[in-house]
């Protein structure tokens, strides 16, 4: 069994995990470095199941000392972290994400962060680059955990080595396959949920279980450990966001974390003593604080200053969380992990519930007052006011496996035949309402089977999003179903369709998975998957009698329209101006290419006529409301301002061919496609 002691290599290696959380969030490289969580977990696995056995064994153990050194440790640190983003949050943020700040700081102080950013972080909820507290996720695990597990190593005690360490690989490996089965088929739960990462502080428990490396030769140990420090920095430059983590794919940076810590428990290889230098522990001294504090400073800053910062600004901000977390590493984790003065042992518990109190109650204050509308102007307010994303359009999972979408247009008449069917992602979501007016005013049926981040195209989805309730292939194929089971005579698309070929503008690759094969893809080779989907899809809709509209995508912004109106009229400024027509276009030039390879039995309804004013640039609003709800979303006013007119024409034609076919039984040829349009003067 492997002594329990101070071993300043692993704070080394606390080190490495928290530069890699950094330089990953701060866009330094590392694409693959949100792996230092992982790499944490089997860290704190190890010490907090060493240090138990380590009282065990001396008969000092108390599950009451132990949840209040967990308290001193976790809570000081993070509590004054969330007070000041609460505060620097009232200079910065608009009243509803303000709002949605203070309740992410109550799920904070409920242990209940991860909970709150599985149910909440998805494609409509904003940029998650811009969430202060976002990162406190991984401490609601750790402390949900850290909850149970002293009490399986108090059932365990009496149990031979041997057992408990049996008992610690079947808890693992349970947890692991739920890991592995949720990755596809619930990847956000999996992903934030305790029971799917638990496997990780497991991994790092059963190290402790490990006879000692007594008998390895200093050659095979160092062989060993220079393998798992080289691929924790590869897992750390190689993966990406689209990487399926955590499952079997976490395994790579988990196992090299637990095995440089195996490998150096006797005596340091040459990767022990660089990790145990005194620059490398000083930053692992600080890692925690650093962890805190990096993400709230580098979010807000993007919040201010748009996603886009530069190197400069990303390298003063990650200067900036050194220097915080070494004030809070110093005055706030030092001395309140210190007992000092002997105080009674709920001490700790009465000031963590007390300050949670406060904190929760200030959260409460501000939900309450909606993000603390009168900071503000009023005149200034209705910029803002109704750019929220349309309710009660989300399609359900049960409603498509029920065959039950939400209706559209004209829903008194029950069993009324349909005339069309609007099929796609939160875009098609922007655009419903207006559909929805638009089909009553010419006296249309229709349905919307639209899901956040769900490619309107068979066999086809994005990696990072999914549908709650059922797996991405299945989405698309009921919604399929649907449309071979009902006689439909117009089906709409509409898609985020740029993201599917070019990534996003950061810069990550949100390319397409078809037929369930993930592949790293260049544009081109995205283009002609995009391709194939789109004649796999369109092909056996055209045979079946529907004829298909292609919903052109709206100007993708630099920036967030809302927030730049309001600020500019706070600042008594004009009104912004949007992208210009050139980068819309060259955005939008792959997704153009793939439209052109199809034949033209199909109509592009081109938005680009619309949304460009006559200088070039694309508007985001009209002075008194924001044309957008984010960067890529019409708002129910932007839609209605620039697209009315292209949809209501396209409604109106539908209108027309359904009066022809009911005249004389037949369908008027659909016109052919067009691509290049005038800015709208």
């Amino acid at each position: 069994m492997i002594e329990f002691k101070y071993r300043a290599d692993v704070d080394g290696l606390r080190a490495v995990a928290v530069l890699l959380v950094v330089l990953f969030h701060a866009q330094l490289g590392f694409s693959g470095g949100f792996v230092g969580v992982d790499v944490f977990f089997v860290i704190s696995g190890f010490l907090i199941t060493g240090l138990i056995l380590k009282e065990q064994q001396a008969n000092t153990f108390r599950i009451g000392n132990f949840w209040e050194r967990r308290v001193r440790r976790i809570i000081p640190a993070a509590t004054v972290m969330v007070i000041a983003v609460l505060i620097a949050g009232s200079f910065i943020l608009l009243p509803t994400d303000y709002a949605n700040l203070a309740k992410s700081a109550i799920a904070q102080q409920l242990m209940l962060s991860n909970f709150y950013f599985w149910k909440h972080t998805d494609y409509f909820d904003g940029l998650i680059d811009m969430k202060p507290l976002m990162h406190t996720w991984s401490l609601a695990i750790e402390e949900q955990f850290y909850l149970g597990y002293p009490l399986f190593l108090i059932a365990m005690r009496r149990f031979p080595r041997w057992w408990k360490f049996a008992g610690l690989l079947a808890l693992t490996s349970a947890s692991l396959a739920l890991s592995q089965w949720g990755v596809d088929r619930y990847p956000v739960a999996t992903y934030y949920l305790m029971p799917t990462r638990a496997w990780e502080l497991l991994l790092g428990g059963m190290i402790c279980f490990a006879p000692a490396p007594t008998r390895c030769t200093d050659r095979l140990l160092e062989l060993l450990s220079w393998l798992a420090a080289i691929t924790l920095l590869a897992v750390g430059w190689f993966y990406s966001p689209n990487t399926p983590c955590p499952g079997l794919a976490a395994l790579a940076p988990c196992g090299a974390a637990a095995m440089l810590i195996y490998t150096n428990s006797t005596r340091l290889t040459s990767i022990g003593r660089l990790l145990a230098m005194k620059p490398v522990v000083l930053i692992g001294l600080l890692s925690y604080s650093l962890y805190l504090w990096h993400w709230p400073i580098l979010a807000l800053l993007r919040y201010w200053n748009g996603p886009d910062l530069s190197v400069v600004m990303r390298l003063a901000a990650i200067s900036v969380s050194f220097a915080v977390s070494y004030v809070s590493w110093r005055f706030i984790e030092i001395p309140l992990r210190r007992k000092g003065i002997q105080a009674p042992a709920w001490w700790p518990f009465l000031s963590a519930g007390a300050t949670a109190l406060v904190v929760v109650g200030f959260a409460a204050f501000i939900i309450s007052s909606n993000g603390c509308r009168s900071r503000f102007p009023q005149e200034v307010l209705s910029i803002i006011d109704g750019s929220e994303v349309p309710d009660g359009y989300l399609t359900l999972p049960e409603q498509v496996q029920r065959g039950e979408l939400p209706r559209l247009g004209e829903k008194g008449v029950p069993n009324r035949e349909l005339n069309f069917v609007l099929w796609g992602d939160s875009h098609a979501v922007a655009v419903a309402p207006l559909v929805d007016r638009l089909a009553e005013k010419h006296h249309l049926t229709g349905v919307i089977a639209a899901q956040s981040g769900m490619v309107p195209l068979l066999g086809v989805w994005r990696p990072a999003e999914g549908v709650k309730g059922m797996t991405k292939r299945e989405w698309n194929q009921d919604v399929f179903q649907y449309l071979c089971d009902h006689p439909v005579k117009n089906v709409i698309l509409a898609s985020r369709w740029a993201v599917n070929i070019n990534g996003r503008l950061d810069g990550t690759m949100d390319s397409l998975i078809v037929d369930g094969e993930s592949k790293a893809r260049t544009p081109a080779e995205s283009r002609e998957a995009f391709v194939r989907a789109l004649k796999r899809t369109i092909g056996p809709l055209e045979e079946r009698g529907a004829h298909i509209w292609i919903l052109g995508q709206v100007p993708l912004q630099r920036g967030n329209p809302p927030k730049r109106l309001f600020y500019a009229a706070l600042d008594e400024q004009g009104v912004p101006k949007g992208v210009t027509l050139q980068q819309h276009l060259d955005r939008q030039a792959n997704v153009l290419k793939s439209f052109s390879q199809l034949r033209n039995g199909f109509t592009y309804l081109d938005p680009v006529p619309y949304c460009f004013d006559h200088t070039g640039y694309s508007r985001i609003g009209d002075g008194g409301k924001s044309f957008y709800f984010d960067d890529n979303h019409l708002s129910p006013h932007g839609a209605e301002v620039l697209l009315e007119d292209l949809l209501d024409e396209a409604l109106a034609k539908m209108a027309a061919e359904k009066t022809s076919v009911a005249s004389s039984g037949t369908i008027q040829s659909a016109r052919k496609m067009s691509f290049h349009a005038e800015p709208n003067p």
